[in-house]
């Protein structure tokens, strides 16, 4: 397959055309780089909307586009996006990148990553300002520059729900995307999709068996990352707010929701090793509770009322029983140093 590519932006500052891959240069398909090859035996490619620019110390520069049959200019446009390699270096990594996508995420193409139409190269590379081929992709839509960035809570919502899951299944094929930033998720009518795989790597994740329906959006405690076993999918799962906030506070101190939200007495036994101002165990206990019950108010409303109809009947009793705990633990320690 043959490409005639013109890729080019329009150079403000220099009010002049940059142009870095150009008609008159002949681009052949490489070998084992496309997940779907372009429809067409000769493909013309204009890109003028420069995305990223040139000059990037990876010696890559993105353009958006659409590619359509040279010889008939009545076919249907395909939108693309366009890495263009400034660096014979950088064509060999655009290679193996797209090489990644033959091999390891063919599977994941049409709901997880874009279709790779392959990598083309300058048959006579020019050099100088001209770039020495380019990475073909299927354009997915914009950049989303945060994890939740609708304003609509529901489409919020929605969209942080399909990221978690489709990190999930790219980890369920034993692939770790390596950058998962936010510039590297474009959002499709509303679905995420992962971009820019050079630095991807095997993944053996430890939570590919598990559903993701167990993470309910918003109502779930988030776990320690020990605990939970995956960075890359933790740090997903934290940047889309999927869980509740990992800290509450109790009396200035931050306290792990995780582990501290159902053990009132080990937050109480904190405030009063740490306190200097002679907080009584009543005073600590109750603080405690009542940080709980914060806690539980603001991000699970009904567990919150729950929780505080709990301690309108029985926080005396609580106070009652860890006063005498603590006292006694207290002449237990006195006893042990004699």
């Amino acid at each position: 397959m043959s490409l005639v590519a013109d890729v080019s932006s329009y150079d403000t500052f220099e009010e002049e055309l940059d142009v870095i891959l150009h008609s008159g240069m002949t681009l052949q398909a490489v070998k084992g780089t496309s997940v779907r090859p372009l429809p067409f035996a000769h493909c013309k490619l204009d890109a003028t909307v420069e995305l990223t620019a040139r000059g990037k110390p990876n010696g890559v520069a993105v353009y958006r586009g659409i590619t359509r049959d040279e010889h008939n200019s009545n076919s249907a446009p395909i939108k693309v996006a366009v890495k263009v390699a400034e660096r014979l270096s950088s064509l060999g990594e655009l290679t193996r990148e797209a090489k990644f996508y033959v091999d390891r995420l063919r599977g994941l193409v049409d709901y997880c990553v874009p279709v790779c139409y392959g990598v083309y190269q300058v048959q006579d590379p020019e050099g100088g300002q001209y770039g020495f081929g380019c990475l073909i992709l299927e354009d997915c839509g914009d950049r989303v520059y945060s994890f939740v960035h609708y304003s609509d809570e529901d489409d919020k919502t929605l969209f942080r729900t399909r990221l978690v899951n489709v990190v999930f299944e790219l980890h369920k094929s034993n692939v770790r995307h390596g950058d998962l930033q936010s510039k590297h998720i474009l959002d499709k009518d509303g679905w995420p999709y992962l971009v820019d795989f050079s630095r991807a790597t095997d993944h053996a994740c430890p939570r590919a068996s598990d559903p993701t329906s167990e993470i309910e959006f918003g109502k779930t405690l988030q776990p320690s990352l020990e605990t939970f076993g995956c960075q890359e999918f933790y740090e997903t799962c934290v940047d889309a707010k999927a869980w509740l906030p990992y800290t509450f506070k109790c009396d200035g101190t931050a306290f792990p929701a995780y582990s501290h939200l159902r053990a009132p007495r080990t937050v109480a036994d904190f405030l009063m090793k740490m306190d200097t101002t002679g907080t009584t165990p009543r005073e600590a206990i109750e603080l405690a509770h009542r940080a709980i019950c914060d806690y539980y108010k603001k991000h699970l409303p009904e567990k919150g009322e729950a929780y505080e109809d709990d301690l309108d009947k029985n926080l005396v009793f609580y106070c009652d029983q860890y006063e005498e705990d603590y006292a006694r633990r207290l002449a237990e320690d006195v006893d042990a140093e004699y």
